[in-house]
C-alpha cells in the first residue's frame, strides 16, 4: 500500500514538474501597457472581451504584486538607517491610479517600450509619487 502511494505521489510530482516553465519570460513595458489600457477601458465603462478582462486583471495584479514585493523588501532590511523607499504612495491611491501613472509615463517615454515592465512601473511611480 505504501509503495502504491509513493508511486502515485512520484507520478504527480513528475507531471507537475513537467508542466512548469524552465526559463524566465521577460515581460516588456509595452505588453503591460496594452493590459493596463484594457483596465482603463473597463474603468471607463467601455465594453471589453473576456480575454481583455483577463488582461485588465493582470495589470492590476502586476501593480499589486510589484508594490507588495517592494514593501516586503523594505520591511525586511536589517539596517534601519539604510531604509529607502523608492516611491511614496499617499493614502488612498488605488491600483488603478498606479496603472494610470504607468500608462502616462510610457506615453511620454515610448523609447522605453522594450524595457522590462517592472523597472518602468517603478520609474513611473517614482516620478508620480516621490518621497
Amino acid at each position: 500500500m505504501k509503495n502504491k502511494m509513493r508511486i502515485s505521489l512520484m507520478l504527480v510530482l513528475i507531471c507537475v514538474l513537467a508542466m512548469s516553465p524552465v526559463f524566465a519570460i521577460d515581460y516588456a513595458a509595452d505588453q503591460l501597457y496594452i493590459d493596463c489600457m484594457k483596465n482603463l477601458d473597463a474603468n471607463n465603462n467601455i465594453k471589453i472581451t473576456t480575454d481583455d478582462q483577463f488582461k485588465a486583471g493582470f495589470c492590476v495584479g502586476y501593480m499589486k504584486g510589484l508594490d507588495d514585493m517592494l514593501y516586503l523588501r523594505y520591511s525586511m532590511q536589517k539596517d534601519k538607517s539604510k531604509k529607502v523607499w523608492l516611491y511614496c504612495l499617499p493614502d488612498g491611491v488605488s491600483l488603478d491610479a498606479m496603472s494610470a501613472a504607468f500608462i502616462d509615463y510610457l506615453k511620454r517615454h515610448p523609447e522605453l517600450n522594450a524595457e522590462e515592465a517592472g523597472k518602468i512601473v517603478i520609474k513611473a511611480l517614482m516620478e508620480k509619487y516621490p518621497c
